[in-house]
């Protein structure tokens, strides 16, 4: 942050994400001393002397500035905002003011549009680092389950996709450095390479031919247990078995590939090329879409679903819970249901993370009105 005689010392920024109640605490967002001389001025024109603060008394100042997005070239530009004033000890308001394009062109000394977009970018680099520590925590999650994974080229590619995390994370620590941001390219390169195996394994399992023997399924039917039992399963155990496989499979590797494209995004929204950042996430929307349909459509096809008039997890899901099949099975089915509501709700996040954004920065309205 550049220096600035009205920020106390080691005053930290204080970022609020329209989609999140964790407010971020970064001492290297950049608010251009420009941008927060102009509050200055447009807060002394609305105090007399006779307001003045008492002597130690503190301000918060929050600024709401409305970032529009350019649907062509995916930046984000501050269009207008709001400005509030509190008293930090007991939250008393003092006062706000509008801010808006034309009163800030009184009072920036540089141009208006480079020092707008210098805050609008830093706001877009915090969010997607935001962004970036809920994918840790979830490929943290992911890890605890490797060891169930037999498939050894899985493991190691799991493995390669939490280093390059940690790579980017530890790069994002260095920034601005002209190296940290070479490293985070590298490290997308990489990326997107991880995401193209992930989707092709995802694709080999769906490809797979899964026959069921009805030789078998009568065997199974007139097993002692099974003889006189009403509520015995609708299929035998093998069949039930391999597709039990191909959702568990399925569910733990469209995860992997949806966080990946979700960390790419995530990449280039640090770096501010906010325009690949939203190809990629509009790309992880579409590849959830598509596969919950091309799942929906090959359990549709293994279990005979006739009459369906929404083909997707969530009605497959009802038609097959009514059906006897093991509950473990079952089960597969919820977490692979709930997979893709949580993708989905992770990309209303995306879609709103910019929304509703607030600044805050504490000050010495003293030092702020002295002439």
């Amino acid at each position: 942050m550049e220096d600035n005689p009205l920020l106390l010392p080691d005053n930290k920024v204080v970022i609020n994400l329209g989609n999140s109640n964790n407010p971020h605490h970064n001492s290297k967002f950049e608010l251009p001393s420009q941008f927060i001389e102009t509050i200055s001025e447009i807060v002394k024109t609305k105090f007399s002397s006779s307001t003045s603060p008492e002597i130690g008394e503190l301000w918060k100042i929050t600024i709401n500035p409305e970032l529009t997005k350019n649907v062509a070239d995916g930046t984000y530009s501050i269009s207008e905002g709001a400005l509030e004033i509190r008293n930090v000890k007991n939250g008393q308001f003092v006062g706000k003011a509008k801010l808006e394009k034309v009163d800030l062109d009184k009072y920036l000394k540089k141009d208006t549009s480079q020092v707008l977009s210098k805050v609008s970018s830093s706001i877009v680099s915090v969010a997607g680092q935001i962004q970036m520590a809920e994918i840790s925590k979830k490929l943290d999650a992911i890890q605890e389950t490797v060891n169930n994974i037999s498939n050894f080229l899985w493991r190691e590619k799991i493995t390669e996709l939490r280093g390059l995390n940690d790579t980017i994370n530890d790069a994002i620590e260095s920034l601005p450095s002209a190296h940290a941001y070479n490293r985070i390219n590298d490290s997308i390169k990489d990326l997107i390479k991880l995401s193209h195996f992930f989707e092709e394994s995802i694709e080999e399992i769906l490809l797979k031919d899964i026959k069921r023997s009805f030789g078998a399924d009568i065997i199974e039917s007139f097993k002692i247990l099974n003889f006189k039992n009403k509520t015995k399963n609708e299929y035998n155990q093998k069949y039930i078995s391999d597709i039990n496989t191909l959702i568990h499979s399925t569910t733990f590797l469209l995860d992997l590939y949806i966080q990946s494209l979700l960390l790419i995004g995530s990449c280039y929204q640090v770096i501010s090329e906010t325009k690949h950042a939203n190809k990629y996430y509009d790309l992880a929307q579409s590849k959830q879409k598509e596969y919950n349909l091309k799942i929906s459509n090959k359990l549709r096809y293994l279990f005979n679903i006739l009459n369906l008039d929404q083909i997707d997890i969530s009605n497959i899901n009802s038609i097959l819970s009514e059906k006897r099949l093991p509950l473990g099975f079952i089960d597969n089915l919820n977490n692979l249901e709930t997979q893709f509501d949580r993708f989905h709700q992770t990309q209303l996040k995306l879609q709103n993370q910019i929304s509703n954004t607030s600044i805050e920065y504490t000050i010495n309205p003293n030092t702020l009105l002295e002439e």
